[in-house]
């Protein structure tokens, strides 16, 4: 088991985020003893930001913790934090060539009080002791020398209910000159439905003043916040050359902070329950439709596995989302599933997202401008499936191909389109 170390850091953002900063380090081989998730969780540092589950504000959630997986973090985080959840932890680490079961993650969220947990994994091939880049598929040559590498990172949240809702940071050195100040800050993001939503302050806008004193730091932003709540506010902007003035009510916080696992221990007990009934219940039901195929698939599997050229004749086919799909819910966690392919070690599942379109649904899909989201390789011995958060309410396309342990590909799969529509 190879083990990895991080560090939880980095300035604050007071009231609505916690800037990350992760970093790694790496660590002499060792094996876990129990659960890796507890065993290299790291909570964020107090000289940093105060532990968010002890702040007033903390909206009580009765609901399943939410798992959200990811092919990229940074993205995953920001959209968490404008649905106004805050990090306190993380846990990050190697795991060599073993999966680490979901059950050991929600037992962790449930042990620590966590909401919602955005978690990545990925691994690469390693041979003869050389492990090329992440999600770089080396040529595979000698399947005995095959070894596969994980690496887990989860960061962990919960959901506060923003006095003003803007995510800030200080004014870069070209913007200090603009403005001659060094006192002002700039508005990163909005939280959605937050007062400044409402009052639409933008990302991008500089502010200047609350009720005429500007906002110096972001802790000093939060202590005259806190000081003011559900006042009405005078909030005093600059947007590109334009003083802009807002007159905002500030939401209050009744103080329910969250004691440590207390509201989600019974809840997340089931839910692991639950999990291992629906995998038992999942490989069940695929071994039974594996049974009802063998009659068909047995003639195609003796030929194709003896020749290159049968392999890369073939095309994955793809199962669920459908071509078209409109998926109307938050958060948009994208369940892909497809057949399993014959001699498959690997597939690769690409994702975009479109980036320009006409603004009806009569258009030729082919001529639009898509953007590669990711591009991911799924162990082809435990899965035909990969879950990943997808950015942003629109449409987005998949497909998929496999690779044998020679490095065959076959034809990458048709694309299939899907809408995300919150």
């Amino acid at each position: 088991m190879r083990q990895k170390a991080a560090f939880l850091s980095g300035g604050s953002v007071m009231p609505i985020r916690l800037r990350l900063l992760i970093g790694w380090l790496a660590l002499p081989l060792a094996a876990y003893a129990n659960n890796p998730y507890h065993d290299f969780y790291q909570q964020v540092d107090p000289r940093v930001a105060p532990d968010a589950r002890k702040m007033p504000g903390v909206i009580l959630q009765n609901g399943p913790i939410q798992i959200l997986k990811t092919g990229d973090m940074a993205v995953a985080f920001r959209e968490a934090v404008r649905h106004g959840y805050v990090a306190f932890g993380q846990s990050i680490f190697n795991s060599g060539g073993k999966i680490v079961p979901d059950e050991d993650l929600l037992k962790q969220a449930q042990a620590v009080g966590a909401q919602m947990v955005i978690v990545t994994n990925q691994y690469w091939v390693v041979f003869d002791g050389t492990a090329p880049p992440p999600l770089q598929l080396p040529t595979l040559t000698r399947t005995a020398d095959r070894d596969l590498v994980y690496e887990y990172g989860a960061v962990y949240f919960v959901r506060r209910k923003p006095r003003l809702g803007v995510v800030t940071k200080p004014l870069d050195v070209v913007q200090r000159q603009k403005y001659q100040s060094n006192s002002m800050l700039a508005v990163d993001d909005v939280i959605d439905g937050s007062p400044a939503f409402k009052a639409d302050i933008l990302p991008g806008d500089i502010l200047a003043s609350v009720n005429g004193q500007p906002p110096f730091l972001e802790t000093v932003l939060d202590k005259r916040l806190s000081d003011l709540e559900g006042q009405e506010v005078d909030i005093e902007l600059i947007r590109g050359d334009q003083h802009v003035q807002k007159r905002v009510r500030l939401d209050s916080y009744q103080v329910t902070s969250l004691t440590q696992g207390e509201s989600n221990e019974s809840l997340a007990k089931q839910q692991i329950a639950d999990l291992a009934k629906q995998q038992i219940a999942d490989l069940e039901a695929e071994v039974e439709q594996q049974k009802q195929r063998i009659a068909e698939l047995t003639t195609q599997l003796s030929t194709r596995l003896q020749s290159t050229e049968g392999f890369t004749g073939l095309k994955p086919v793809l199962r669920a989302p459908s071509s078209g799909s409109l998926l109307p819910y938050y958060p948009r966690n994208l369940d892909l599933d497809w057949e399993k392919v014959p001699g498959a070690v690997v597939y690769q599942v690409e994702t975009e997202i479109l980036i320009s379109h006409r603004g009806d649904e009569s258009f030729d899909w082919t001529s639009l401008e898509w953007r590669p989201l990711s591009k991911e390789y799924v162990d082809a011995v435990d899965a035909n499936h990969y879950s990943i958060f997808f950015n942003g309410a629109n449409w987005g396309r998949w497909r998929v191909l496999a690779i044998d342990k020679n490095g065959n590909r076959t034809q990458t799969s048709d694309w299939w389109l899907f809408r995300f529509t919150k």
